[in-house]
């Protein structure tokens, strides 16, 4: 903008708010430019600069929202330059802030009794110490939002800052992590920051593969982690992990979701929003079944409890069971962590998905079994089975289904299921699916059952038993 005009801007705006970008400048503002803008700086609400600007430091005392983004060549290399000045973002100077964001700054960042910022956002950014990271954090005693977005970690030493406490977020309402570098830098940071048990945490994880891939697809090798190593074990200071109640994973060849609910969390729209959301995607398409294995497994590490459990294979062709035929052992950690279970949502691509639970949920009736175990579950009171399996394989399901359903309501110990939900996508034989349907009615209290576009009509009317059409909703679970 040519200097006439924003003098003139500037005039004829007579004492308004000032919203400022001067992120497109090849260079740093002039200083003729500064002493135009000097007498109208505390109209200025919003700015978005970089960090070596001379007007960065100066008092602005209306200014609620700062961008300081050197994440372009030129600003990269001015900030490079200037490594060791320190960039001051002092409540003194700033009183109105409420909104701060750091994009790529090369130099050192120290915030100061910024009592009004509720807003934290560092992007690409990184400290000399944890302890530098630490003292600013512990100078935004409002914050209710931070987010650090490929935060440069790994050259920070992992080490307990001397005399350092914890750094409280008392008001903190959401934490959103992505790209942070070194899952053990992420395990110290959430190691040493204090949140409110309502507070929401988002991880979003990058991994490339370390495995040699089977046809085309890769395999988890042993010891491979996927979330347990970036959350502490200790999580006295992150109380949300445990008031999670439903818990709820949605496996893809190339990402992972683990998201934890607590159920009588919704947002004003009525809307169920994750109070932990953990994300990991992949640089290589992956076996979905090692994923699922490998994520039951570390479930206990990072949730304590919880009553609905959902499992969720979105991919038929990258689930393979021929290097590891069996997954007793993860199924099994599910029923010891998790033995208050009331409501599972199981979606899988294939019989052998099923086959491993269902004779666990219903094995054989005694004296053919060769133990008495305790079934696992026995609050066990909704079910949803869903598989996409055509033809034969979904036959077999449902007949699986009916048969764990039926042998697991012979054990005295266990709850009689209040409702009970399958969805297929198609299946032979109306008259062999039609007495499944009819064991399993009388069963449940309440049966829904849907088979693609199929209708599918019983002999007599019962307000017990509902036959539609297309996808039937995860929520009917709930109610």
């Amino acid at each position: 903008m040519p200097l006439q005009v924003l003098e003139k801007y500037l005039r004829r705006s007579r004492g308004a708010a000032l919203s400022l970008d001067t992120r497109l400048i090849k260079a740093s503002a002039p200083q003729v430019f500064v002493d135009a803008l000097s007498p109208h700086i505390d109209r200025i609400t919003h700015l978005a600069t970089r960090s070596f600007e001379a007007y960065v430091e100066h008092p602005m005392m209306s200014l609620s929202s700062l961008i300081l983004n050197d994440s372009d060549p030129v600003a990269q290399h001015r900030s490079s330059s200037l490594r060791s000045s320190v960039v001051s973002i002092h409540g003194k100077c700033l009183p109105q802030l409420e909104s701060l964001t750091l994009v790529g700054l090369r130099t050192r960042v120290r915030i100061v009794n910024a009592r009004c910022l509720t807003r934290l956002e560092l992007v690409a950014m990184s400290y000399d110490s944890w302890d530098g990271l630490f003292i600013s954090l512990s100078g935004c005693p409002a914050l209710e939002y931070l987010e650090l977005n490929e935060f440069s970690a790994d050259s920070m030493a992992v080490v307990t800052p001397a005399g350092r406490q914890t750094i409280e977020l008392p008001h903190l309402r959401k934490l959103y992590l992505s790209e942070f570098e070194g899952h053990r830098s992420l395990s110290f940071f959430l190691a040493h920051v204090a949140l409110p048990r309502t507070a929401t945490i988002v991880i979003i994880m990058w991994k490339e593969s370390i495995d040699d891939a089977m046809d085309g697809i890769v395999d988890l090798s042993p010891g491979y982690t996927v979330f347990a190593d970036v959350v502490p074990h200790d999580k006295t200071l992150l109380p949300m992990f445990s008031t999670i109640q439903k818990i709820k994973i949605k496996i893809k060849p190339e990402r992972v979701e683990v998201e934890g609910f607590m159920l009588a969390a919704l947002d004003h729209t009525g809307v169920r929003e994750p109070s932990v959301g953990l994300y990991c995607d992949f640089g290589d398409v992956h076996n979905t079944r090692s994923l699922q294995k490998q994520l039951m497994i570390e479930l206990g590490s990072l949730f304590s409890s919880a009553t609905t459990l959902c499992i969720c294979i979105a991919d038929d062709e990258c689930y393979d069971m021929r290097l590891d035929p069996t997954g007793i052992e993860s199924w099994k950690s599910l029923y010891d962590m998790f033995p208050h279970i009331e409501a599972i949502d199981f979606a899988g691509p294939s019989l052998g998905f099923f086959d491993e639970f269902l004779s666990d949920i219903g094995p054989t009736p005694l004296p053919q079994r060769a133990h008495h175990a305790p079934l696992p579950w026995p609050k066990l009171k909704r079910a949803r089975f869903e598989c996409a399996a055509m033809n034969s394989d979904a036959y077999d399901i449902i007949r699986g289904i009916t048969a764990s359903i039926c042998n697991r309501q012979l054990d005295a110990s266990v709850e009689r299921l209040q409702r009970l939900i399958i969805v297929l996508a198609d299946v032979d034989g109306p008259s062999n699916l039609r007495r499944c349907l009819r064991q399993l009615r009388s069963k449940t209290e309440e049966l829904v059952c849907t088979i693609g576009k199929q209708d599918l009509v019983l002999d007599d009317l019962d307000p017990s038993l509902l036959v539609l059409h297309g996808d039937v909703n995860e929520t009917m679970l709930e109610s």
